[in-house]
């Protein structure tokens, strides 16, 4: 069985990919109202299993989904690896609320021999497929990605942690980190990044990176933009790989009216029964890496 933990995306996400896909779920007894009172989750509500606690669900299920801020997945994954109750872990991004402590984290989980997954989405994309065939096929690349959208917590003037670089929130760490852990695999470093402020909170991140065979990516990310695309182009050749409204909208699997990530999501979860990108360590650690490295070089300009 899996337990989620979380009632956002873990209950929006998490939860209908795993059902569609044949797995038994168990969420928190607190969760019910959430879910019966959403239009899109209400029909699942009698196939699930409730606990009245934590401690009862992580001992009757051997996957375990955490899908929370990054302070409170930090105590979880301490907990966890403490007591190892759960077979596998499916984890959210940012992993922990800075680069340092999602290395301890990373460190301790592989030492541990803990089987997890990382929620980087965007390698079960169609356009990542493009853009990788793209630098694979062609000597010469100079790829930008836009990706411009306003922010629930702008738009809505939420104060959460995700507007928090402090609680591993922030235009880089929340966002940001999606397009650096598809850098990161496809062995792009940084060249220049820096960030930009609206009312002192970051809004605007440019920045630039090549790799060893001097093919170049940009990337322009704007949480706080009129516009709302996701738009990649290789400016060598003109060739336009992808243009939607965001990184998921291109899905040809299934078009509805659901949340677009769960087709990715489930792609996830069928590859995490084998070596992926978003659960292989070597890929984790470089992905982190490249946000440490951006991150100090975002301080200093």
């Amino acid at each position: 069985m899996v337990g989620i933990i979380g009632e956002g995306f873990g209950l929006y996400g998490y939860l209908p990919s795993f059902i569609e896909l044949g797995y038994k779920v168990g969420v928190l007894e607190k969760s019910k109202q959430i879910i019966e009172n959403r239009s899109e989750l209400n029909h699942f509500s009698s196939k699930l299993n409730y606990f009245e606690s934590e401690k009862d669900l992580f001992q009757h299920c051997n996957q375990i989904v955490l899908a929370t801020n990054p302070i409170r997945q930090e105590s979880y994954i301490e907990l966890l690896v403490k007591e190892r109750p759960a077979k596998k872990l499916f984890l959210e991004k940012p992993i922990s609320i800075n680069p340092t402590n999602t290395s301890l984290l990373l460190d301790k989980l592989q030492n541990h021999s803990i089987n997890f997954n990382v929620g980087f989405n965007f390698f079960y994309t169609n356009w990542f497929q493009k853009v990788r065939d793209e630098i694979s096929n062609n000597l010469r690349c100079n790829i930008l990605i836009k990706w411009e959208f306003t922010s629930f917590f702008i738009q809505n003037e939420v104060d959460t942690w995700k507007k928090s670089r402090n609680l591993g929130g922030g235009l880089v760490n929340f966002y940001g980190v999606h397009l650096i852990s598809i850098l990161a695999a496809l062995n792009f470093d940084l060249v220049k990044s820096k960030e930009l402020l609206e009312n002192d909170q970051s809004v605007l991140w440019e920045a630039s990176f090549k790799n060893k065979t001097h093919h170049q990516i940009k990337i322009k990310l704007n949480i706080n933009s009129e516009n709302e695309q996701f738009f990649i182009r290789n400016d060598e050749n003109g060739l336009i790989l992808n243009q939607s409204k965001n990184p998921f909208s291109n899905s040809e699997i299934v078009k509805d009216k659901r949340d677009p990530r769960i087709e990715n999501l489930k792609q996830m979860i069928i590859s995490s029964n084998e070596v992926s990108y978003s659960n292989s360590i070597h890929i984790l650690k470089k992905t982190n890496n490249l946000l440490a490295k951006i991150l100090r070089t975002n301080n200093t300009n």
